[in-house]
C-alpha cells in the first residue's frame, strides 16, 4: 500500500478470508477502496495472498511468520496469541479496536452485521419466522459471549433495532405508507455489531 518507515527487510506473507466472505468484502471496501480509487486501480487484495474460509487457519498463518499480515473478525483475533491487532487511522489519528470503538463505529474497519428476510418466504415458512424471532430474542443476548460486540442500545427506526419480533416485521412492515403490499421485498432486521 505504500508508506515509509523503518521496516524489517523480510518477505510479507498475507493471509485472509476468501473472496466469498463478507469479511473479505468489508475489508476491501473499508481498507482498500479509497486508496485504490486515488491510484485509479481496482480495489483488490494482492494476488499472492493465502485465502482460507477458516478463521483459525488464517490466524495460524499470521502466527506462523514474523513477516505476516492478515485479517479476521475481531471476535477471532481479540484473544489470539502471537497476534498484534493494529490500530487504524481513519483520518483523525489511529484508533485501536475494542468493544466501544467497534460499537460506535469509531474504529474505521468496524461494520454492523445485518440479517435480511424475504417477507413472502417468511409468510410461507413459519419456521423461518420462529428462527428469526429466536435470533432477535434469546440468541442476540449471546453475542458478547461468543466474542462479538453487542449492538449499541440506542433508539432506532429500523424494525429489528426497535426490538420488534420478525413475525410483526414480516406482517406489519410489508405495507408502504400508501397501503400497497410489498411481498417481494427483503426487510433488514438490524445490526448485531
Amino acid at each position: 500500500m505504500g508508506g515509509s518507515g523503518d521496516l524489517p527487510a523480510m518477505a510479507l506473507s498475507v493471509t485472509g478470508p476468501g473472496e466469498e466472505s463478507g469479511t473479505y468484502v468489508s475489508f476491501v471496501e473499508l481498507a482498500l477502496e479509497d486508496i485504490a480509487t486515488e491510484r485509479r486501480q481496482p480495489p483488490e487484495t494482492r494476488a499472492d495472498y493465502q485465502a482460507s474460509a477458516d478463521d483459525n487457519v488464517i490466524l495460524q498463518g499470521i502466527q506462523g511468520s514474523p513477516g505476516s499480515l492478515g485479517w479476521v473478525g475481531y471476535a477471532f483475533a481479540r484473544d489470539a496469541e502471537e497476534v498484534r491487532i493494529l490500530e487504524v487511522d481513519g483520518g483523525e489519528g489511529c484508533v485501536a479496536p475494542d468493544d466501544e470503538t467497534i460499537a460506535t463505529g469509531e474504529y474505521p474497519l468496524s461494520r454492523p452485521l445485518f440479517i435480511y428476510v424475504n417477507a413472502r418466504h417468511a409468510e410461507d415458512e413459519p419456521a423461518l419466522v420462529d428462527f428469526v424471532d429466536l435470533y432477535l430474542g434469546d440468541a442476540i443476548g449471546s453475542v458478547a459471549e461468543v466474542g462479538y460486540v453487542p449492538r449499541p442500545t440506542r433508539p432506532s427506526r429500523r424494525p429489528g433495532d426497535a426490538g420488534i419480533p420478525v413475525s410483526r416485521v414480516s406482517r406489519k412492515h410489508r405495507e408502504r405508507p400508501d397501503g400497497a403490499h410489498r411481498p417481494d421485498e427483503d426487510h433488514s432486521l438490524g445490526p448485531e455489531g
